[in-house]
């Protein structure tokens, strides 16, 4: 089918990180793992460029608008046979009782260098217990089955450490004297760029969060890697919304100024 021959995002950004071509769906694995067994992965992850700059000795960040366990972003960082394991309540039963893990928690767990310096994005409900009432909405709880508490594991992991969900948090922030920065700023993806002033909590432009996250891996007094992906490009022209589309590819472009 045709389907079957057009790669996804997931596949694609694993071949760029680690130099290895791999299956549909799949985050940074070689061809030999397949998507109905995590127990594949053993033997089959392909290092990736984020996880050999910090063996290297190096600082790095990730920044998104869109979840922060989406595709793109987890594949500098995660291993996965389905890219859509983001939280341990989208792995089926049968695969979670062969500890898998899911992609947020490879984020908190992520075991190179001295660990991910700054990573800031969406996708908070993957990151909170599905007990546990999201700061920003009432309505909404996290998604985690596993009653772990990711946000508040990042802090206890790391010294001078910081989780951020709001503006006036985020903008609070003391790059010289922050070394691991979390921000989560939605459940789910980020608000587009034009839509971004309806949210009265407040959340970081595209560029802002570039910035903070330049701000903080230059005063670690060491070369950085640095992955950033303007995701909502992406989901406006699937929506087919090119109002949305441009001046989210307008937002990407200060990144050049």
């Amino acid at each position: 089918s045709i389907d079957s021959q057009i790669s996804s995002s997931s596949a694609t950004m694993s071949a760029m990180m680690t130099g290895v071509k791999t299956k549909k769906y799949h985050i940074s694995t070689n061809g030999n793992a397949t998507s109905t067994d995590c127990k594949s992965l053993i033997g089959n992850k392909t290092k990736t460029l984020l996880e050999i700059a910090e063996e290297s000795g190096m600082s790095t960040g990730v920044v998104t608008n869109a979840r922060l366990t989406h595709a793109t972003p987890a594949a500098t960082y995660a291993h996965a046979v389905r890219r859509y394991w983001e939280a341990d309540s989208d792995i089926p039963e049968d695969q979670r009782s062969k500890d898998c893990k899911d992609i947020a928690q490879q984020l908190i767990d992520f075991s190179y260098g001295d660990g991910i310096e700054v990573a800031l994005g969406g996708g908070r409900q993957n990151f909170l217990p599905n007990t546990t009432v999201d700061p920003e909405y009432a309505d909404k709880k996290g998604e985690r089955l596993d009653e772990r508490d990711l946000t508040q594991e990042w802090l206890e992991k790391y010294e001078k450490a910081s989780v951020v969900w709001n503006l006036e948090q985020f903008n609070h922030v003391d790059a010289k004297n922050t070394k691991h920065l979390l921000g989560l700023f939605e459940p789910k993806h980020m608000n587009y760029e034009q839509q971004r002033h309806n949210d009265k909590a407040g959340e970081p432009s595209l560029t802002q969060m570039t910035e903070k996250a330049l701000d903080i891996l230059n005063h670690q007094n060491k070369p950085f890697f640095l992955m950033i992906e303007s995701g909502r490009i992406d989901h406006s022209h699937h929506d087919g919304n090119a109002y949305n589309a441009l001046y989210e590819t307008i937002e990407l472009r200060k990144l050049r100024a």
